[in-house]
């Protein structure tokens, strides 16, 4: 692995940190905020890792999707879920005159953020994901939230 995807992977790993440490202290738009881009830099390392060039933030998503989701398919389509969803609370949280994310849906997308990039992680080091999965089951990210119930917030986004 290159230099470059090295970084990349350090900093979501840091980002994801910082999340948890947002969500700790209440803080639940920054950590929302946090969470979503150390999904995007985890995705950019994997683009990285296949040399696919993207030119910016909104290409990554979407390179990211075609490349993984759709083309190879090596993630399942939770996986662009979960981007795309990230991208949202990202979006409202950051430019929102209010606090508008709740403890609940903080807690719930750093989980998700969690599986995304430990998936990235083990794609881009070759190795299996942390937790045992079946085979038949491609990714920690393919696990599928939606029969949880959306909080209020998550229904006031949507």
């Amino acid at each position: 692995m290159d230099d470059k995807t090295q970084l990349l992977l350090d900093k979501s790993q840091q980002y994801l940190r910082s999340a948890a440490v947002l969500l700790e202290i209440g803080d639940y738009d920054s950590s929302v905020s946090r969470a979503y881009f150390a999904m995007f830099y985890a995705a950019q390392a994997a683009l990285l890792r296949t040399n696919t060039s993207v030119k910016n933030r909104r290409s990554v998503r979407s390179a990211f999707v075609e490349r993984f989701v759709e083309g190879r398919g090596r993630f399942p389509r939770r996986a662009a879920d979960v981007l795309h969803r990230g991208y949202q609370l990202q979006e409202t949280a950051d430019y929102a005159h209010r606090p508008t994310v709740s403890e609940e849906d903080a807690e719930a997308f750093l989980g998700e953020a969690e599986a995304f990039i430990g998936s990235i992680d083990a794609l881009v080091n070759r190795r299996r994901p942390a937790r045992d999965t079946p085979a038949e089951q491609k990714t920690p990210a393919a696990q599928d939230t939606s029969s949880r119930p959306p909080s209020e917030s998550s229904e006031r986004q949507a």
